[in-house]
């Protein structure tokens, strides 16, 4: 289960559009989208309330928040005893989709 965090914690680190928020040493990644346009604090963080809400409404992935140094944060916790490296790729296929629409909104 580990290893499946980090693999989902590589795929944001090599994408511009992602940053890590906090290290990930067990099952829990925590991390937020940086827009490509130029943004204050509060304006990215109402733009990853934004992105959590359009994952979670898909129904395909459930994702929580936190704040961490006033940064609105997004949680995704690998816990269940099943969980495969197929649906960490289906997670991050969902988030690059939702961001893309994000991004053209």
């Amino acid at each position: 289960i580990y290893m499946l965090a980090g693999t989902l914690a590589k795929k944001l680190q090599d994408d511009k559009r992602f940053e890590l928020l906090a290290p990930v040493p067990l099952n829990l990644v925590c991390f937020r989208y940086l827009p490509t346009k130029q943004m204050d604090l509060e304006e990215v963080n109402e733009r990853n309330k934004s992105l959590e809400q359009m994952i979670n409404n898909t129904g395909r992935a459930y994702i929580t928040h936190t704040k961490l140094l006033g940064k609105y944060t997004l949680r995704v916790c690998i816990g269940q005893t099943d969980v495969e490296q197929r649906h960490v790729d289906d997670f991050w296929r969902l988030l690059i989709e939702q961001t893309n629409l994000l991004e053209n909104e």
